[in-house]
């Protein structure tokens, strides 16, 4: 995603949830839209009589910010629609409305598409569409259908903000659309130009830059976790998935934590497959962990028929979290790998990943820098964007997601690379790595690896950060697990990062 990629619906939605999380909120983005917009059209018409089509959404706010912005020029603005829908959008009403007041703008409010019939279109030189932003779906209702309509009838220049109202944002395909001869797309081109048919309504297509930087694409934050939130708690068990944690034997913590946090993160099961001689401790951390004993102290080839028999029952399996570095237990976690679709790799289990392994699978690797440096053999750089160059070729050589855990969280397909800042030093504390184990298992079940990585480097590190604002510096590895659901259902917009 970036100024010279194209944004899908979805991209947009999630890259303004962030910039409002780390504070380029919404009135702030609309006035640098708007006053690109003005800069935009000024350029190419300095005066004359300018109509503004408005609708009640952001889109409809970008436009009013335009209109007053364009000092120069003559405007009419034709608001379509009873209410702004949101607060920016209705503060710029209401600065536009003064802007009527001293007589430089006209507001024109339609409420039902008749009104349309006695605008006449002939006095305008230039026309401005900021109906329907990318939010909008499906065919235009009333009136903006018909202030499409009669938009296409007009022999002025239009100019389309963001993308041509009734355009399909994504696919580019429309019943009914405004055709522009130029859009002023914001911070990107959508997904839909990509489409040859689209130009007809778009007409020149021009980036209007409104403050993003690429390193605040880069960021990771609440608007990552959509695709990975569970759905409505109904119908049978198992519909936000099955998962099977394989770990334990010298250690019982760590097993249990990545089912406690796949709990917590949505999973309906959790299955804890650990050796016998560690099981009833394991069970004892909660009833809701449905624990299988495999017979002797650690995990061996011995129980892969076994292993096998429960990954098939299961969405996602969580591999190495207090397994221990016994050979036999090594060797059989690289006999059982192939065996998992879907899997989120860390701890022990990381020791048999190498520069050269190869998985077909659905693979989610989450190492600690010590962890990441073993497997590619070197120390690892401190500086961040060489990191990022290191950890993007493992995942094109391994054909994995890789989730890096440290002060900056790194997550990358070997495509795309995201940053993550939620989290704090308290964290350090041993069994956080488990929690996000845990929670990346659980929402890898709903979601693709690189999105289940993003968002559960988000939700884990804004855990911790609740965990450290309400408990203090002492913070434990089971803080965590309470916090995990309040982040999830948007609790992360009543607190502020700490270090």
């Amino acid at each position: 995603m970036g100024s010279g990629m194209y944004m899908s619906s979805e991209d947009v939605r999630r890259l303004d949830e962030n910039c409002a999380f780390f504070g380029l909120d919404t009135p702030l983005l609309m006035e640098n839209a708007g006053a690109g917009i003005a800069r935009e059209i000024a350029r190419r018409f300095p005066r004359g009589r300018l109509a503004v089509f408005a609708g009640t959404g952001n889109n409809g706010g970008d436009g009013l910010v335009a209109a007053r912005h364009l000092t120069e020029h003559e405007i009419t603005v034709f608001l379509l629609g009873r209410s702004m829908a949101s607060d920016a959008a209705r503060r710029n009403l209401e600065l536009l409305t003064l802007e009527a007041e001293r007589g430089r703008v006209s507001i024109v409010p339609i409420t039902d598409s008749s009104q349309l019939s006695d605008v006449s279109m002939e006095e305008f030189e230039v026309v401005v569409d900021a109906m329907l932003g990318t939010g909008a779906h499906g065919a235009p209702r009333e009136p903006v259908r018909s202030a499409i309509e009669l938009i296409n009838t007009c022999h002025a220049f239009v100019v389309a903000v963001d993308i041509p109202s009734g355009l399909d944002p994504d696919t580019g395909r429309a019943d009914v659309a405004v055709r522009a001869d130029m859009t002023l797309t914001l911070h990107a081109p959508k997904r839909g130009f990509s489409n040859p048919d689209a130009g007809r309504y778009t007409g020149e297509v021009v980036v209007v830059p409104i403050g993003i930087s690429p390193s605040m694409e880069q960021l990771i934050g609440p608007g990552d976790m959509h695709a990975a939130l569970p759905s409505a708690k109904r119908g049978h068990k198992g519909q936000n998935g099955r998962v099977l944690v394989i770990g334990g034997g010298p250690y019982t913590g760590a097993p249990a934590l990545v089912g406690l946090a796949a709990l917590r993160a949505g999973a309906d099961l959790v299955t804890v497959a650990t050796p016998s001689s560690v099981s009833g401790s394991i069970a004892s951390f909660s009833p809701d962990l449905i624990v299988r004993p495999l017979e002797g102290d650690v995990l061996c080839c011995e129980h892969l028929p076994e292993i096998e028999e429960l990954i098939e029952r299961h969405d996602v399996v969580v591999v190495g979290n207090g397994l221990g570095r016994d050979a036999e237990t090594l060797d059989a976690v690289e006999e059982l790998l192939p065996m998992c679709g879907r899997a989120v790799l860390d701890a022990d289990a990381l020791k048999v990943v190498h520069e050269d392994t190869l998985f077909e699978g659905d693979v989610v690797l989450t190492p600690h820098m010590g962890e990441l440096a073993a497997i590619v053999g070197r120390k690892m750089p401190t500086d961040l964007d060489a990191r990022c160059g290191l950890i993007r070729d493992l995942c094109t050589s391994l054909g994995v997601v890789v989730l890096s855990k440290g002060a900056v969280d790194v997550v990358s397909d070997g495509r795309r690379t995201r940053l993550n800042i939620t989290g704090n030093g308290a964290m350090a504390v041993g069994g956080t790595g488990d929690v996000l184990a845990g929670i990346t298992g659980a929402l890898l079940c709903r979601t693709s690896p690189f999105e289940a990585a993003c968002a559960a480097a988000f939700i884990n590190g804004a855990a911790g950060d609740m965990a450290r604002l309400e408990g203090g510096y002492s913070l434990l590895a089971t803080d965590l697990l309470p916090r995990i659901p309040r982040v999830m259902a948007g609790e992360w917009r009543h607190y502020r990062r700490v270090e």
